[in-house]
This record gives structure tokens, C-alpha cells and sequence, in this order.
């Protein structure tokens, strides 16, 4: 996403897609109450990421409040993140 402005005055853009549940609660946090008021009296709201609701520099609705905390734990558990390499996998004899 550096370089996102080279695209500039071209006919390509970039669209960052989310997952259903992240957009569909950005979509609802842009129809509220307080968005649509923000916007009608011209002041400054943002929706950041995941999906809360900024107006004046001030959060005033988060949908996902505990976001970070899950996002900050180990969610495979005990996987190994050990690879393995293909050619252990798959050894080849080579006769003469």
C-alpha cells in the first residue's frame, strides 16, 4: 500500500476488501444516527479499522471493542510453525 499513489490519475485503483462481518458493521456504523448527522453538519468523521466511528477525533461507537485483545493472543493454539522442506518429503534415488 506504499506505492498506492502512483496509481494515480490511471484507470486502476486499490479496494481493500474485508471479511462479511467487518464490512457489514462498517456499513451499519456509516448508516447510524450520529454518522449521518456528522456528515449533515459538514463535520469531520472517519470509520478506522476494524470498525469504529470517529467523530471530531473522538470515538464515539466501536463494534468490535475487544478486537485487539483477541487479536493480540496466540489464536492457533499449538500449532508448530515448523515447515517442512519438500525434498525431505520426497527423496529421490538415483541409480547408475
Amino acid at each position: 500500500m506504499r506505492k498506492v499513489y502512483l496509481l494515480k490519475n490511471s484507470r486502476f485503483g486499490i479496494y481493500r476488501q474485508y471479511p462479511k462481518e467487518i464490512s457489514s458493521a462498517r456499513s451499519t456504523l456509516y448508516k447510524s444516527e450520529e454518522a449521518v448527522n456528522a456528515r449533515a453538519n459538514r463535520m469531520n468523521f472517519q470509520i478506522r479499522y476494524p470498525a469504529r466511528l470517529y467523530i471530531d477525533g473522538k470515538c464515539v461507537q466501536d463494534m468490535f471493542p475487544d478486537w485487539f485483545e483477541v487479536l493480540g493472543t496466540n489464536l492457533t493454539g499449538e500449532v508448530s510453525t515448523h515447515k517442512k522442506r519438500w525434498w525431505a518429503e520426497n527423496e529421490i534415488e538415483i541409480l547408475f
